[in-house]
């Protein structure tokens, strides 16, 4: 296999996603690709409750709902805030930038995954830019709980790269 061939003939990359790829990794070739790896990895095998939530220097993982979500502010300053609840307590999570690749995904009443590091505002925390994934994507999915976490900018995420 020649890995200096361009990453855009790689089966179901294409000219479009290998654009995407070269403007946000720096994946230019195949030998790119198989030396694009995580800066770190992150366990989600434990899923906690939103009262247990109280450091803002830890990651954490709950599974609830989403309740209800609003646009809020106005041009460049809007943002989008989700109600996010358990058995156990409420708080909110909040998108300032992307959110709207976020909103269609999002569906009031379904359960999630969220995963990030909370913030603490305004007497609360909250989640700012949190990985939300639905339930039942992961039921299909079988994934592992250790998971690399890799340096891309939010265009290859919204594109599923």
């Amino acid at each position: 296999m020649n890995l200096d061939k361009s990453i855009e003939y790689l089966k179901g990359v294409g000219p479009v996603r290998a654009d995407t790829l070269k403007k946000e990794a720096g994946i230019f070739v195949y030998d790119d690709l198989l030396n694009y790896f995580p800066f770190r990895y992150v366990d989600k095998s434990k899923v906690n409750k939103v009262y247990e939530v109280n450091n803002d220097a830890v990651y954490y993982q709950l599974k609830g709902r989403i309740v209800s979500f609003t646009e809020v502010g106005e041009k460049n300053k809007k943002r989008l805030v989700a109600q996010f609840e358990d058995d156990s307590g409420r708080l909110e999570l909040v998108w300032f930038k992307g959110y709207k690749y976020i909103l269609p995904a999002l569906v009031c009443g379904n359960e999630y995954f969220v995963f990030g590091k909370p913030t603490y505002f305004n007497g609360r925390f909250n989640f700012t830019h949190p990985e939300v994934e639905a339930v039942a994507n992961r039921e299909i999915i079988s994934r592992s709980p250790l998971q690399g976490i890799y340096s891309s900018g939010e265009k290859l995420a919204a594109k599923g790269l």
